[in-house]
């Protein structure tokens, strides 16, 4: 008898495999096949939104671009396992999206897509950080010189929000 994990796992395969007409035998002994049609589209749209709001800026150029297929780059990221949802919490889910990009040969013509990508997931990262106090020249002198040199600094996802081969800092949000 499989455990639960087991179980869970094959329904999730089933869910995001790429062929949608093969569905275990003990998932259609579970459900009627209607109802998990259903389940399965509600889950690949809402992961097709979930990126769609974490890279705006990806999604509204092949939007205009017209040449890319959205949804076939969304299952194809949705075809690995390892870029399925670990939570039900979208925020902490798509970075892996960025390597993905950089992975796929119809997007050669633009080598920046990984870039941007990666631009825009730590603009998520920085939206969705806890806020904290900023430090002031005179904070960081209060404590003695020892106490000083022990000091550690934790940067928010924002500090590196410039580090990139490509010029996109002035690229437009989505």
């Amino acid at each position: 008898m499989r455990t639960l994990h087991e179980q869970q796992q094959q329904f999730i395969a089933a869910i995001f495999a790429k062929d949608k007409n093969v569905i275990p035998s003990s998932i259609i002994a579970r459900f009627p096949i209607e109802q998990f049609h259903v389940y399965r589209q509600s889950a690949w749209e809402a992961c097709r939104h979930a990126l769609s709001v974490t890279f705006p800026c990806i999604w509204n150029e092949w939007k205009q671009k017209e040449i890319l297929s959205i949804d076939h780059f969304v299952g194809s990221f949705l075809s690995s396992s390892e870029n399925w949802p670990q939570t039900g919490c979208f925020d902490d889910w798509g970075s892996c999206f960025p390597l993905f990009l950089s992975e796929q040969a119809n997007l050669a013509e633009g080598p920046y897509w990984k870039a941007l990508g990666d631009y825009e997931w730590l603009c998520h990262l920085a939206s969705i950080a806890e806020q904290k106090l900023c430090l002031s020249s005179e904070h960081l002198m209060e404590g003695t010189e020892e106490e000083q040199l022990n000091y550690r600094f934790v940067f928010q996802p924002s500090f590196y929000l410039h580090h990139t081969l490509y010029p996109i800092e002035g690229y437009p949000a989505g």
